[in-house]
This record gives C-alpha cells, structure tokens and sequence, in this order.
C-alpha cells in the first residue's frame, strides 16, 4: 500500500528530528561516568531537560510536527586536567 506524500513527509521530518535527539542522547551517555564533576552533572540535567521537552513537542500539534529551533545539540565532554 502506498503512503500518502505528505505522510511520507511528515515521518521523514519526524525522523530527522528525533535522530538529532538521539545523538544527543548518546553524547550524554559518553559523558557519564564516575568521575562528573558539579559542572558535568549540571550539564547533563539541563540537556536532557531540553531532550524532553523536544520529545513532549514533537507531533503534538498537527499542524507543527516538529517544534521550531533546532533540536538539542551533542554535548562534548571537557578534557580533564
């Protein structure tokens, strides 16, 4: 069965966009470890903050399917001294 275009189009934005989130997921998961400083902790709290709330908003308004502004950026860790 054919999907309809703008169905197609939709999923294809979906899709990009919750890829996006996912990298960013994997980024915080590269970061976690035994030894996060104060500063690490926090950034990974306010990071996925912003995952959820992008998650929560995705396809929530048909008419937007994908919540404006980029998705979460990857988060890299700092070199530790």
């Amino acid at each position: 069965m054919a999907v309809p275009a703008d169905l197609a189009a939709a999923l294809a934005k979906i899709d990009t966009d919750t890829d996006a989130v996912a990298a960013t997921v994997k980024s915080l998961d590269a970061l976690i470890s035994t030894s996060m400083t104060t500063a690490d902790v926090a950034t990974v709290k306010t990071t996925l903050a912003s995952v959820a709330a992008r998650l929560e908003a995705t396809a929530a308004d048909p008419l937007v399917i994908i919540p404006p502004g980029p998705p979460p950026a990857p988060v890299v860790a700092k070199a530790k001294p």
